[in-house]
């Protein structure tokens, strides 16, 4: 019944954007990273450089992160 209500996104995720999670979340970190850079940064310095060293370290460390969580349970995990 609830599909013909409304869509609700934490019990009835979408289901085909699961592998493209990394791809989507560039837009999200690049927002992010702009609001944080332009409250942190005094108006006299650029602004766009600090916005894309923040956004390349999150993407990487988001990927990091995606890669041990998928050693941990594709290794460590199973021997348990």
């Amino acid at each position: 019944m609830t599909f013909l209500i409304a869509w609700i996104p934490f019990l009835e995720p979408m289901h085909f954007l699961q592998s493209a999670w990394l791809v989507l979340s560039i837009p999200l970190v690049i927002g992010i990273s702009m609001v944080h850079k332009a409250i942190q940064t005094p108006e006299h310095k650029p602004w766009w450089p600090p916005v894309g060293i923040m956004s390349v370290q999150v993407m990487l460390g988001l990927a990091a992160l995606a890669f041990v969580l998928d050693l941990f349970v594709l290794w460590v995990i199973p021997v348990l």
